[in-house]
């Protein structure tokens, strides 16, 4: 069964005072969506995601698409092999889920997916939602 995280979710945290939530573009999932300017600093919103078994999951991501987004959003998966970064185009693909890799995955609670915002200056990073989709 599909596991998916929403920035509204207790699974989801976008620490610090930089990320605020926003509705300014449509096309979010649930009530709002997490955004953040980009700057020299990891400052990472993060989805937790509870596997009942190890397994393969293939991960998505959703976000409301604008000209003000990053062209290089750093998604880092924390995977059982250690974690990878899929830089994605924030600008495009907006409203719709956008796979990001199939991933082995441990049993359990944990964070899966990290959103930094250390990437091309002068843009905004969103977080709004994470799916897990078992393979």
């Amino acid at each position: 069964k599909e596991v998916i995280v929403d920035n509204s979710s207790k699974d989801f945290s976008a620490p610090g005072r930089r990320w605020f939530t926003a509705r300014f573009v449509s096309g979010y999932l649930g009530s709002n969506y997490h955004a953040r300017r980009t700057e020299s600093t990891s400052d990472p919103a993060t989805w937790s995601a509870t596997f009942p078994a190890a397994g393969k999951w293939e991960v998505f991501a959703r976000w409301p698409a604008a000209d003000n987004r990053s062209a290089s959003a750093p998604y880092v998966i924390l995977h059982q092999g250690g974690s990878t970064t899929k830089y994605v185009n924030q600008r495009k693909n907006g409203n719709s889920w956008v796979s990001l890799g199939t991933y082995d995955f441990a049993a359990g609670s944990a964070p899966r997916v990290l959103l930094s915002c250390w990437t091309t200056s002068g843009n905004y990073v969103v977080a709004d939602a994470i799916k897990f989709v078992p393979k």
